[in-house]
């Protein structure tokens, strides 16, 4: 097997031809917008039933969460490599102390 570049796009546009290659495309990119979508609607929802906020909080935590997402994402090289370890290790920290704590 080659390496292929594109992904289900590319594989499909060779495959199938152009059009039913652009509808995988186009397919593909509302995958990744609706899936980012549902979890901010998912992290508002956790976190007004953590804190016991109203509802109405819930498009504010949104905003802050994609606020962040982009503060790191924009300037790239460094900082969405360091924040990308920093979390890593916070995941780390949460499984080991799940797996030893119980």
């Amino acid at each position: 097997a080659l390496p292929f570049a594109g992904g289900a796009y590319g594989l499909a546009r060779c495959s199938v031809g152009f059009y039913p290659g652009f509808l995988v495309g186009c397919s593909e990119a509302m995958e990744y917008i609706i899936y980012v979508a549902t979890s901010a609607v998912s992290l508002g929802t956790m976190i007004c039933d953590l804190l016991d906020l109203s509802p109405s909080y819930q498009p504010l935590i949104w905003f802050l969460f994609y606020f962040s997402a982009l503060a790191i994402q924009i300037p790239g090289g460094r900082v969405f490599w360091y924040s990308n370890n920093f979390m890593a290790i916070i995941s780390l920290l949460i499984v080991l102390i799940y797996c030893f704590g119980s």
